[in-house]
């Protein structure tokens, strides 16, 4: 695999083919990142320079901008080591300054942010060439409220996860994509099936963890509205449950809620026939969401990944990819469940290419692999 370098505007500045090796890794939720060892030759040094983007293959749109480079001198020569993050690391470099509360389905709530704080900005604000398409009106309707003073990336992070929307930042273009990615698991019959496992040899090693430990099921929230008067009246606080767990199975949490969290925008008729949104205050609905927010982000999590085979069964990109939902299976161990890919390294070195996908939340995925256990590869 040769990689090429650009300037971020897409100047081509020359290419990189003796490298030791390359870890190229894609993440669903937030920006992934590259990391390349190599030969500290004149050329390499005056090529690899901070701010320029490498490039993996022009067609797939995925670019990494360096922003490491260390030099070391070893006893068979120097060598660099030059690292970095993909350009949807660029959002980081923003943060969230328009106080308006946004509403809508989450794709367009994370293009308006983007939108509003890298594009339709002052000159001094606005990332060069980046763009945004039209949304698509995926995910479900939330109400962005307390972005304010945030960092950009954090805040789409967040929405991206909880709405299972991925993001990256294409180039040569700069235009901002959300990810879905394609059912191909076996509970669907619109796509051609990919089933994952050790068993069929599409994948070479597996690793599964389910973790409860910090899970909750049922969420006591408690609405806080001592500040609040309508005239001369004063509102009362109270209580909601959501989540209906009994006995032993019952986890249980307490949730503290402000009335900002009660501010909710609905539709009131047809915009095309003159309708619109109204803003309006609905304390017992706010109180709800937050539960329901706070069990979606503390339920019981399994997180599965490894190695993929080198066969032509099934490959990375050609048949599936990143965003898309897979079935995973082990006969050995009795799993078999169907997963969204949210994580996938390419590995170029010596011994060749391979790539390794993993499927569960962004905390899941760190601790199986702090935990140096072997990986399902793909």
């Amino acid at each position: 695999m040769v990689f090429e370098v650009y300037q971020p505007d897409g100047t081509p500045l020359g290419i990189v083919e003796r490298y030791q090796s390359m870890q190229w890794t894609r993440r669903l939720y937030e920006p992934g990142e590259f990391e390349m060892e190599l030969p500290a030759t004149p050329e390499h040094i005056d090529l690899l320079r901070d701010g320029r983007l490498i490039i993996r293959d022009r067609a797939d749109g995925d670019a990494g901008i360096i922003e490491r480079i260390e030099l070391e001198r070893e006893p068979e020569g120097a060598m660099m080591t030059v690292s970095g993050r993909m350009l949807a690391s660029a959002l980081e470099r923003r943060v969230v300054l328009q106080e308006e509360a946004l509403h809508g389905a989450a794709e367009t709530v994370m293009l308006q942010l983007i939108s509003d704080n890298c594009i339709h900005v002052d000159a001094q604000r606005q990332i060069p060439r980046m763009s945004i398409p039209a949304t698509q009106g995926r995910g479900e309707v939330i109400d962005e409220q307390k972005a304010h003073g945030k960092s950009l990336l954090k805040v789409i992070e967040s929405i991206s996860e909880e709405q299972a929307l991925g993001f990256r930042i294409r180039f040569p273009s700069w235009e901002v994509e959300i990810v879905r990615g394609e059912d191909r698991s076996v509970d669907q019959t619109q796509n051609p099936w990919v089933i994952l496992s050790v068993e069929s040899e599409t994948l070479v090693t597996a690793s599964y963890a389910h973790d409860s430990a910090k899970s909750y099921n049922v969420a006591t929230v408690y609405m806080n509205l001592s500040s609040v008067r309508v005239g001369d009246m004063q509102l009362e606080s109270f209580t909601r449950v959501v989540g209906e767990a009994s006995g032993l199975e019952r986890r249980e949490v307490y949730i503290n809620a402000s009335p900002k969290d009660a501010v909710v925008t609905v539709e009131a008729g047809d915009p095309d026939q003159g309708g619109g949104t109204i803003t309006t205050t609905d304390y017992a609905a706010g109180a709800l969401n937050v539960g329901r927010q706070a069990l979606a982000r503390n339920s019981a999590e399994d997180v599965i990944d490894g190695q993929t085979s080198v066969s032509d069964a099934l490959r990375l990109r050609r048949d599936y990819d990143l965003g898309d939902i897979v079935t995973v299976e082990s006969r050995e161990w009795g799993i078999r469940q169907s997963a969204r890919i949210t994580e996938t390294v390419e590995i170029y070195d010596r011994e060749g290419e391979r790539a390794e996908v993993a499927f569960g939340n962004r905390k899941s995925i760190r601790r199986l692999l702090e935990r140096g256990e072997e990986t399902w590869q793909n």
